[in-house]
């Protein structure tokens, strides 16, 4: 009876052998980087856990990444003047977001402070937080 308990020990944790590695498998898997060779055959490159990067973490996340640094990179822009791909450049600023600050500029008028951008539909404290080291009314 004792052989029998001990099988089912040993059966019990070569299961858990078997969950604990495909966890860490699933989360090692790179799913955004297909080797080009074989995109075909749907290969997946393996990320290991040695990355800088988690590899849990989703393109879009990637990408918004992207986006903040390099408009992190950007000079100060004067809201009265600047242009739709200037005012996109801007950290929180997207292209709809553009066009309503150049809106509003056309439709109101000049802004006479930064804060006023906050009068614009879409900007708010938090969008203006982080936009208000990077613009300029003069």
């Amino acid at each position: 009876m004792a052989a029998k308990g001990n099988m089912f020990e040993k059966i019990v944790l070569f299961c858990a052998f078997l969950i604990f590695a495909a966890i860490i498998v699933f989360f090692a898997v790179d799913y955004n980087s297909v080797d080009e060779n074989n995109a075909s055959s749907g290969t997946v490159s393996l990320q290991y856990l040695t990355s800088s990067k988690a590899p849990y973490q989703s393109q879009s996340s990637e990408a918004n990444s992207s986006v903040t640094s390099s408009k992190a990179q950007i000079s100060v822009v004067n809201i009265n003047t600047a242009t739709k791909a200037e005012l996109d450049s801007l950290p929180g600023i997207g292209p709809s977001k553009a066009e309503a600050i150049i809106t509003y500029r056309e439709t109101v008028g000049r802004f006479n402070t930064i804060e006023d951008v906050k009068n614009v539909k879409g900007i708010g404290d938090k969008t203006f937080q982080n936009l208000k080291d990077y613009i300029t009314v003069k």
